[in-house]
């Protein structure tokens, strides 16, 4: 009896796997929402540099609207936020104790490069 339902059960499994497969799908044009994620991020190149409790952005794009950095601790709270433009790119970090923190650019409410920053003794 175990034999039988096991031979069943690979039977179904079988059936069911092979029913999930179309030939059609490598033909299938990518949907509104995949095609959306190819966007280009103009913050590709932008890259972060840090000397002492000094940061400074390299490589961002001029933009209409401001690019925000938002400072938060390995916790995930909210420490500092500063706008940022390619001429007004330092960001001062004297207040913040030794430790890790992340560093995230945000253009018109959505993130678009972060950053690992590590502040330590001097």
């Amino acid at each position: 009896m175990k034999k039988t339902i096991i031979t069943l059960l690979l039977l179904t499994t079988i059936t069911c796997a092979k029913a999930q497969y179309s030939e059609e799908y490598g033909d299938r044009k990518p949907s509104h929402k995949a095609s959306k994620q190819r966007e280009i991020n103009e913050f590709e190149t932008a890259e972060m540099s840090q000397t002492n409790k000094w940061i400074k952005f390299s490589g961002l794009p001029a933009l209409p609207k401001p690019t925000w950095a938002i400072v938060t601790n390995a916790e995930g709270e909210f420490i500092k936020e500063s706008k940022i433009t390619p001429d007004d790119n330092e960001m001062d970090l004297h207040r913040l104790q030794n430790g890790m923190y992340f560093v995230t650019l945000v253009y018109r409410n959505k993130s678009k490069k972060a950053f690992v920053l590590h502040v330590g003794a001097e």
